[in-house]
């Protein structure tokens, strides 16, 4: 048999070795339960944005109608911000892109190039949606609209709410005394 002249030193290295390969496996299975914990987060994410979408409808924008972008959002803000509270702000972003049609998807995106819409932080795009589904309509028109307002025959519910949306949107609280006397001085005319 042949005769062993190493020094002893094989030991140690095998030991050395050892002690990296536990190191090694250590390290890895942290990884892997690193991995899997993003993995779990990302699909919560998704899960929990898939769940505000399905309830916040589609924004229509019908500035005629007062349907602007405006009232649309702060109907659905706390949806979007309470109940998404977890959720970073690019994907409040999309939540909120992903409720434009088409053709106003293609309008807001071209309103906001060179840039595109992932480009934007949440706040200035909610800013940008409102500047662009505003009402279309002057002050004017809508203090108009809210004096000859008149009941068709709908339910008293109805026509209250009518009133106090066209008084609403008109302003009246900031008008001068002179404005006021032009309305009433233009009405006048009308008759």
């Amino acid at each position: 048999m042949p005769r062993d002249i190493t020094t002893g030193d094989q030991e140690l290295a095998m030991a050395d070795l050892t002690k990296q390969i536990s190191t090694l496996v250590a390290a890895l299975s942290k990884l892997t339960q690193v991995g899997t914990a993003s993995e779990q987060h990302s699909t919560d994410t998704t899960k929990l944005a898939d769940a505000i979408s399905s309830r916040i409808p589609m924004f229509v924008y019908e500035p005629e109608d007062g349907r602007t972008f405006d009232s649309w959002y702060s109907r659905y803000k706390d949806t979007i911000t309470k109940d998404g509270f977890s959720l970073q702000d690019d994907v409040r972003t999309r939540l909120v892109i992903s409720k434009l049609d088409t053709k106003q998807y293609s309008h807001y995106a071209n309103r906001i190039l060179p840039k595109v819409p992932s480009e934007l932080s949440y706040e200035d795009t909610i800013a940008k949606l409102k500047e662009t589904f505003k009402e279309t309509s002057s002050i004017y028109q809508r203090r108009q609209n809210f004096l000859r307002t008149e009941y068709h025959g709908s339910s008293i519910e109805e026509y209250t709410g009518t009133v106090l949306r066209r008084f609403a949107s008109s302003d009246f609280k900031s008008m001068t005394d002179d404005q006021l006397c032009c309305m009433v001085w233009i009405n006048g005319l009308r008759d």
